[in-house]
């Protein structure tokens, strides 16, 4: 009837209530602080550049010149103020935003800054609001920053 367990004494601040999310065993906190893209995401943003029409159409305004300094292309990719540009009616926005969110399923500051880090495209920041606020994990494990309502 033994038990295997330490109790530790963590004073002050490191003293804190943890929800379930940071309950996570150290691999899974070593795995979700990668945060790039991974090989077949990049080889999917680089087909999608070159059978894009929009795109290829860009690509040619980056390569001629009659684009602003903010744009280049790097092995066939485009960039956007060093960042990798994707249309937004694209469907590998679902999956930039399933991939960094749901490894570590983070708030909404946590995977804008992620993502807004790797990639561009327009309305980025409403799409990552909209994924996560209909996360049924984060909705249910996120505790509020706020204090309990008082009588009314």
């Amino acid at each position: 009837m033994g038990f295997n367990f330490a109790v530790e004494h963590k004073p002050g601040p490191l003293n804190r209530a943890t929800d379930a999310l940071t309950r996570r065993s150290d691999a899974a906190l070593q795995l979700a602080a990668i945060s790039h893209p991974t090989p077949l995401l990049l080889e999917a943003i680089r087909q999608e550049h070159q059978t894009t029409v929009e795109l290829q159409q860009l690509s040619q305004k980056i390569i001629a010149g009659q684009m602003m300094s903010h744009w280049f292309m790097l092995d066939h990719i485009i960039l956007y103020k060093r960042r990798i540009y994707i249309l937004p009616a694209s469907p590998l926005v679902l999956q930039i935003l399933s991939a960094y969110h749901d490894s570590a399923h983070e708030g909404l500051q946590k995977m804008g800054q992620w993502i807004c880090s790797d990639f561009y495209w327009a309305g980025l920041r409403s799409h990552v609001v909209e994924y996560v606020v209909a996360c049924l994990i984060y909705q249910c494990y996120k505790a509020d920053h706020l204090s309990p309502a008082g009588v009314l």
